[in-house]
């Protein structure tokens, strides 16, 4: 899995100022939505917004391939956001 951001490269909580971070995933475009490392490869986004949501099956997990342009665009990929079970989808 490769990382990157400014966000703690390892993926653990920062807990000294009450904030998480996690490193994200650098197969992600830029833009908006991104994956983070807690991403377990369940594919519930790719089935919710299969157009911006890819699947490395080598490595077993989500990115962003395709940002999100039109609102109902953007509406799927916050649902996926929602939906995702260890919430690993964030927005910029």
């Amino acid at each position: 899995m490769s990382l990157t951001g400014n966000k703690p490269s390892d993926g653990v909580e920062n807990r000294s100022n009450g904030l998480s971070y996690y490193a994200i995933i650098t197969e992600n475009v830029s833009g908006m939505f991104y994956v983070d490392i807690r991403c377990i490869g369940c594919s519930v986004c790719a089935e919710i917004a299969p157009s911006h949501f890819a699947t490395n099956h080598d490595e077993g997990y989500e990115y962003v391939y395709s940002q999100p342009v039109s609102e109902s665009e953007i509406n799927l990929c916050k649902e996926a956001m929602e939906i995702c079970p260890v919430n690993a989808i964030g927005i910029r």
